[in-house]
């Protein structure tokens, strides 16, 4: 979701290509490679700060007997189980949410238009961010409650119920996405007359890889970011490929082509609801896992029942735990599946060039590393761009390298090595 981009080029970054491809080659800028590392190291520092003092107030909560101190006082009253639980997670969250809040605004808003990757005011930027709370409050609420009410009633499977809730919810909003969800950020628009020519080669793309999709529409990005980005979204008749318009605006249509490519593969190996089951079987692994450390607390003195409200910030941080130890699995899961989506798009385009120069055009607009440390590679949920690149130039190299096979690609440049 938005809050940290937004807007036209950056004074330092490169000057756009025509539609038809006149850009001359493409190198990484390592200018911008230096700036993207150093935008990375901000944005990491915050993230651990942010942590460490997140811990903090999580053991100060759980040490200072905090949920004691409301829940004992909301016992005596005779207050409903389900208010209860209310009150508890509103005690605990607020006060989380405002620890939170400035590194909020330091990742997404301040640290981005200090390097360039947001012209977004500050006050659309709160919209934007109050839009996201509200999201999360509609959807994190109804979920504790429901999450409490599978321990008090159905104590023994709850981690089974929670796991299948949890997967239920994946396929609502994956369907919801790119029709209520994604417009309430950005402009969602079929491509306009002066991208008529785009769209059919698109079109005609999508049906070379006999992939149904409702139609090619644009994001609005420009009004928040110089980043570009393609995304395939959607279940069933609500899938949809959406091209950012400043994709459009930046990138060749023999650029665009593969990435979108690359976005048909996702649609041909079903990668939408194949990844939901992925995660449906990780979220079953980690509902358990936190079942098994819940349970061992639970056995102590201190809760009155699995269902005992005064227990929320043990069980936020067993499940918050349990993901954390399955989500290596995941990233794994997602690299190799954007791995294979990059083969399929140099397979059906067979425009190795062109879909390396679109990964450092992505490198240099986006300002992304393109290449990571290990330990940055392990976390990241795509290969690097650095992996990618090379990828397509071994597959250059198996057609015979060249505009042999490229024919009149429009962006007429060899294939360089990093």
């Amino acid at each position: 979701m938005p809050g940290a981009v937004s807007q036209a080029s950056p004074p330092d970054a490169e000057p756009g290509p025509s539609p038809h491809g006149s850009a001359p080659a493409l190198t990484l800028d390592p200018a911008r490679q230096t700036k993207a590392r150093a935008f990375a190291s901000q944005r990491r520092g915050l993230s651990y700060l942010e942590t460490i003092l997140l811990a903090l107030y999580l053991v100060v909560w759980i040490l200072g007997g905090l949920s004691s101190l409301i829940a004992v006082p909301l016992r005596s009253l005779g207050v409903p189980w389900w208010a209860g639980v209310l009150v508890q997670g509103i005690a605990f969250f607020l006060p989380r949410f405002v620890i939170s809040l400035p590194f909020r605004y330091l990742g997404t808003h301040a640290l981005p238009r200090q390097f360039g990757l947001l012209t977004q005011s500050l006050r659309s930027w709160a919209v934007d961010f109050a839009k996201e709370v509200g999201l999360l409050a509609a959807l994190g609420l109804p979920s504790i409650l429901g999450l409490y009410a599978l321990l008090r009633y159905a104590a023994d499977s709850w981690w089974l119920w929670a796991a299948v809730g949890f997967t239920l919810s994946l396929l609502l909003i994956a369907a919801i996405l790119p029709v209520i969800l994604l417009p309430l950020f950005y402009r969602v628009r079929p491509l306009a007359a002066q991208h008529a020519e785009l769209a059919e080669r698109l079109s005609g793309l999508a049906q070379r890889a006999r992939a149904r999709v409702r139609g090619v529409f644009s994001l609005e990005f420009s009004r928040r970011t110089p980043a570009a980005n393609a995304l395939l979204l959607g279940l069933g008749k609500s899938r949809r490929i959406l091209l950012a318009d400043t994709l459009m605006a930046n990138f060749t249509h023999d650029e665009i082509e593969t990435v979108v490519a690359h976005e048909l593969a996702h649609h041909i190996y079903h990668d939408i609801p194949v990844g939901i089951g992925v995660h449906a079987l990780l979220s079953l692994a980690a509902f358990k896992i936190a079942d098994i450390a819940y349970r061992a607390y639970a056995a102590t003195p201190r809760l009155k029942s699995l269902d005992d409200p005064a227990a929320l910030p043990i069980l936020m941080m067993t499940l918050a735990l349990s993901f954390f130890l399955t989500s290596p699995f995941s990233r794994l899961y997602s690299r190799w599946r954007e791995s294979r989506a990059d083969a399929f798009a140099l397979r059906l385009t067979r425009k190795p060039q062109a879909f390396a120069s679109a990964m450092r055009r992505f490198a240099n607009l986006n300002l992304a590393v393109a290449n990571p440390s290990r330990l940055a590679s392990e976390m990241a949920s795509h290969p690097s761009l650095v992996s990618r690149i090379r990828k397509a130039e071994a597959f250059a190299a198996e057609l015979g390298a060249g505009d042999d096979h490229e024919g009149s690609s429009p962006n007429g440049h060899s294939v360089e090595r990093l």
